[in-house]
């Protein structure tokens, strides 16, 4: 516990790391002497309750933008607290949209973007149980739990957003003092493809390979784009991917 005085040594501050949902009691001894030595006079206890932390959903997305294998599962991995269910929705992603989220005033952009309806491809639900007060990692599939005959369904190459939060409804009882809980949003760019790039100020290069095999992509068509989808280079690799 570290005290200590202020406002002319009127008011007597305590610190100390408080626990969230916790009942407190503290007693002031009545010897205890004020700033010109008066005795407070007789035993004072004061008691509280903290409340509860705030909700939470954080998306495990470490960029704006993340990359995926088509050849594999697409799984995406939320920490909670404090919610019993947390929603997602799945959408495909318009090349201009992408690149305006990726371009000037982008986070901007970014923020009011929600995915347009005629492009939602899923939206579902995740019932969620962490303890109060405590963070709990799950994981979801972002194609559902169907399976095909490679195994568990993947998504097909593209550029998708994916939006996660939780309804006001769906907080603890014990948080809903809590302000505001943003939803988490991630774009996603699935391939197939890897794409090695270095660029100078005048040229870029591009080496192509499959993402299972390791191959080299010959023949495959490429084109370089600016923020507004202009093309600014095109054509295809050659024998060598490049």
């Amino acid at each position: 516990v570290y005290t200590y005085w202020s406002n002319s040594d009127t008011r007597l501050n305590l610190s100390f790391p408080a626990e969230p949902s916790t009942d407190y009691q503290l007693t002031l001894s009545g010897d205890m002497q004020g700033r010109y030595g008066q005795k407070l006079g007789e035993d004072v206890t004061i008691r509280w309750h903290t409340r509860a932390l705030d909700p939470m959903v954080y998306l495990h997305a470490p960029y704006r933008i993340g990359t995926f294998n088509a050849y594999t599962q697409t799984k995406t991995y939320v920490t909670v607290r404090n919610v019993s269910r947390v929603n997602f929705a799945l959408y495909r992603m318009p090349l201009n949209d992408f690149l305006r989220a990726n371009g000037e005033n982008s986070w901007n952009y970014l923020d009011g973007y929600n995915g347009d309806e005629s492009n939602l491809l899923r939206q579902w639900s995740l019932d969620v149980k962490p303890e109060l007060n405590h963070n709990l990692i799950y994981g979801t599939k972002l194609t559902g739990d169907e399976e095909g005959a490679q195994g568990a369904a993947s998504l097909q190459p593209g550029i998708y957003f994916l939006k996660v939060w939780a309804d006001p409804e769906d907080v603890y009882p014990e948080a809903q003092s809590y302000s505001w809980l943003a939803p988490q949003k991630q774009m996603l760019l699935v391939s197939r493809h890897n794409l090695s790039l270095k660029t100078t100020a005048t040229e870029a290069l591009v080496w192509a390979t499959d993402l299972r095999s390791g191959d080299v992509l010959s023949n495959l068509p490429l084109a370089v784009v600016d923020e507004n989808a202009k093309v600014l280079a095109e054509g295809k690799t050659d024998q060598d991917g490049v």
